[in-house]
């Protein structure tokens, strides 16, 4: 009973720690603002498919976002909330060294 007890209380814990609310989001009006920019629906989870993600990554503390898809090969130039771009002619050379340095923080958007 007490194993069960735990699991049940672990579980719970586990899920509020990785669910998040749109008011937990970081900057949920940039978020809101790229959904809209991309034309992109708020990713409900699971296997995307090959549809195109909006995915958020962070690097030297700013957000950028961009484009993915695993069956599309793409040269992506991610943008941040202020709408700068990673760089203004982005080479394939720029993009790997991007997706290096960057770390993967969600995606948040899927194609209509």
């Amino acid at each position: 009973m007490k194993y069960i007890l735990s699991s049940i209380i672990a579980l719970f814990l586990f899920v509020s720690q990785t669910c998040k609310s749109d008011a937990e989001l970081p900057d949920n009006e940039c978020y809101r603002d790229m959904l809209e920019r991309f034309d992109m629906n708020p990713f409900p989870g699971g296997d995307a498919g090959c549809k195109l993600t909006l995915n958020v990554y962070q690097l030297n503390g700013v957000l950028y976002f961009g484009l993915n898809s695993p069956c599309v090969d793409i040269i992506v130039n991610p943008i941040s909330c202020d709408g700068k771009y990673y760089s203004d002619n982005i080479t394939s050379e720029q993009q790997t060294r991007f997706f290096t340095e960057a770390k993967f923080v969600e995606v948040i958007g899927i194609e209509r």
